[in-house]
């Protein structure tokens, strides 16, 4: 039983296949962490944020309610969750204002401007 908890908790850093889904599912209902992250970070409608590890893309679809004339990047590690992120916030991709990317942080993808703030929730870093 250890076994498969120490498995399934690192579902959680690297998301993948029936277990990431499972992770993925877990962390798409508990929305709490993001609204209190979201608060501290008090976005104004024009900023430009980057969120390191968008995971389901929670974050992302709350950010893209506040910034209406702004740019919300957001990249992940796991292309399962990054393929979770972009269904969810497909209608704020379509528009481009939101721009979701596979990448590590430890190679983090060159942007056109700099950014106003950043964020990460529930974000574990190898």
């Amino acid at each position: 039983m250890v076994g498969f908890l120490e498995g399934f908790t690192k579902q959680f850093g690297m998301p993948e296949g029936f277990g990431g889904r499972i992770a993925g599912f877990l962390m798409s209902n508990d929305t709490k962490k993001s609204v209190w992250t979201l608060s501290l970070l008090n976005p104004d409608k024009d900023d430009r944020v980057l969120e390191v590890g968008v995971g389901p893309g929670i974050a992302v679809k709350l950010l893209s309610e506040k910034i209406t004339d702004g740019y919300i990047a957001g990249i992940d590690i796991s292309e399962l969750m990054l393929k979770v992120a972009l269904r969810r916030n497909k209608k704020a991709v379509a528009k481009g204002l939101v721009d979701l990317r596979l990448a590590n942080v430890l190679t983090l993808p060159s942007y056109e401007e700099k950014f106003d703030k950043i964020l990460a929730v529930n974000t574990i870093m190898f």
